[in-house]
């Protein structure tokens, strides 16, 4: 019998590859929580993934208007984000890039109705949807898989919270695992894969929840510097297919660059849009832009502001 043979046959595994774990872990009291509320709530009537239902309004399809967040404290009150307003058309993938703690999360998770907004409104598509949730598809910088489920049960995890039957969730899920390369991954658990697949699998989940605008929170964070430039590539090649509505957050002033149609540069905290530049760079991209002139002009222009906000924070002890 070969090594990895012996390996299998011991239940290893090695790290990207489909292999046999000897159990996998067990829900903790959360994640079974988490399970029996995704059982009970009622089913709600929404489209299917790429079924004919009505698109986003072909201008304005999120319109953040005034909003702002404080907090209050033992120290007092700390604002985490002044009054922002922007207005995002359909279709755009549009990045908020700015030092730690300045309020890009703070602002998503308002989008996103898991925090309330202490002045100001959200409209999507011209729905006013201030405080809602279940308008728009969420992804985090951590994949967030959970780790007693295979990766086909992982993605289909939003459609089960709106009362999809499971035996019709699993056909699109896998649906869109062949799309994504991930087809053979489909039944085996996520610590039984490489972190960029992880990643891969946890985009899929957020796309299999039917909405047309995505909160994308750094997904792309915690990878390795070759795995992230694939990655960017990939997303790019998704979204061009898709066209929904990205909003995207980073640090890191080169994916914003070849991402974005446009970046909202934002100050330190109490945090602020100081820079609203439009990315003009043809599409599609490959990585040969990189070298442009266009691409280093727009690139100088986000590293001289973001830099002195950095300094800020820094020196604020934000970071």
């Amino acid at each position: 019998m070969s090594e990895p043979d012996r390996g299998a046959a011991r239940g290893e595994h090695r790290p990207g590859e489909p292999g046999r774990l000897q159990a996998p872990e067990r829900p903790t009291q959360p994640g079974r929580r988490l399970l029996d509320n995704l059982r009970r709530r009622p089913p709600q009537q929404v489209p299917a993934f790429g079924s004919d239902h009505p698109g986003p309004s072909p201008e304005r399809a999120v319109v953040i208007d005034g909003v702002s967040r404080s907090f209050t404290g033992p120290s007092g009150t700390i604002v985490a984000l002044e009054k922002t307003s922007i207005v995002t058309k359909s279709g755009e993938f549009v990045t908020f890039l700015g030092p730690s703690g300045c309020g890009k999360s703070t602002l998503f998770n308002i989008v996103a109705g898991l925090l309330p907004a202490s002045t100001g409104s959200v409209c999507i598509d011209g729905r006013d949807v201030t405080g809602l949730t279940g308008h728009v598809s969420y992804m985090l910088q951590r994949d967030l898989l959970l780790p007693w489920r295979k990766v086909i049960d992982n993605v289909i995890v939003g459609l089960e919270a709106i009362g999809r039957p499971k035996n019709a969730a699993r056909a699109q899920a896998r649906e869109l695992l062949d799309r994504f390369g991930l087809s053979q991954f489909a039944d085996v658990y996520p610590q039984q894969m490489s972190g960029g697949m992880r990643q891969r699998a946890a985009f899929i989940r957020t796309m299999l929840f039917p909405r047309d605008v995505l909160l994308l929170d750094e997904p792309l964070g915690a990878l390795d510097a070759q795995t992230r430039l694939i990655m960017q590539e990939w997303l790019l090649q998704i979204w061009t297919e898709e066209r929904k509505t990205v909003l995207f957050i980073t640090h890191d002033i080169d994916e914003a660059v070849f991402l974005s149609d446009r970046v909202y540069v934002m100050s330190a905290r109490p945090g602020r849009i100081i820079n609203d530049v439009r990315v003009d760079l043809p599409r599609p991209r490959t990585a040969d832009i990189r070298t442009s002139e266009e691409y280093f002009e727009i690139r100088s222009t986000l590293l001289r502001d973001i830099h002195g906000e950095s300094v800020k924070a820094f020196n604020e002890g934000v970071r």
